[in-house]
């Protein structure tokens, strides 16, 4: 008795677990390949829309907040003989404020202004003023280099 009692419990759980099966397949294979309703999609769209005017809004605000602190610079290398320009570089840079006397600095790449003389690199600010560096300071290893402004009103 025991025994018949273990071959019906098998039997009855290799049926739920076939017809299980048979229909877990036929259900999932219903909907294989088929795309979402046209509203689904609307709605997606619309989701995806909003998202990104929202990213391009927040990211329109924080571009308006950092702008002016963007400086276009403009570099020429001159020779050293003749004075005559070797090569030109462009570039931009970053103004950063150290200390309490409201001294500016402009933080760009060095190969921006590598042989060039304060007196050959202008900086365009976002008022339109172009100024000349006071003085300039580089690291080739890094590729960073720090000009200080000759004003503080920017």
């Amino acid at each position: 008795m025991r025994h018949l009692s273990l071959i019906l419990l098998c039997s009855l759980c290799l049926s739920v677990g076939y017809w299980g099966g048979l229909f877990h397949q036929n259900s999932s294979t219903s909907n294989w390949g088929t795309k979402p309703s046209y509203a689904a999609q609307e709605q997606l769209s619309q989701e995806a829309a909003n998202a990104l005017m929202e990213s391009s809004d927040w990211v329109a605000r924080i571009a308006d907040q950092v702008m002016p602190s963007v400086v276009h610079i403009e570099s020429v290398w001159k020779s050293s003989r003749s004075g005559k320009v070797i090569a030109s570089e462009t570039g931009s840079g970053v103004i950063v404020e150290f200390g309490d006397e409201g001294t500016k600095y402009v933080v760009t790449n060095r190969h921006v202004i590598r042989n060039a003389q304060p007196k050959d690199i202008v900086i365009q600010l976002q008022d339109g003023r172009q100024v000349h560096p006071a003085q300039k300071w580089d690291d080739e290893k890094t590729d960073v280099a720090v000009m200080r402004l000759p004003v503080t009103d920017v």
